[in-house]
């Protein structure tokens, strides 16, 4: 079984930021979890003139009782309102 760390990571790859898999309880799920996420479902990084409450939505329709923080560069929370262009800006050099 995959541990939250791959996912995670497959997830951030693909979408050029960071993440945390939250439970329902708003805890933060431990990495070394395993057989908690499912594959990511999408091939493509979601639009950049999406949200971040956009994609977080899309990720809790994908991994049903679960949400994520979306996190900037400098480790802050990416709030709700935010642009995905603007939190992937935070990434480049």
């Amino acid at each position: 079984m995959t541990t939250v760390r791959t996912r995670v990571r497959r997830i951030s790859e693909k979408e050029t930021f960071d993440i945390e898999v939250l439970d329902n309880n708003g805890a933060a799920v431990p990495l070394d979890r395993h057989g908690v996420l499912e594959s990511w479902p999408h091939e493509k990084a979601t639009k950049n003139s999406k949200t971040v409450k956009e994609w977080q939505d899309k990720f809790s329709r994908a991994h049903p009782g679960y949400s994520a923080k979306v996190f900037k560069e400098d480790g802050t929370v990416a709030p709700p309102q935010t642009l995905l262009s603007t939190v992937r800006d935070t990434y480049e050099e």
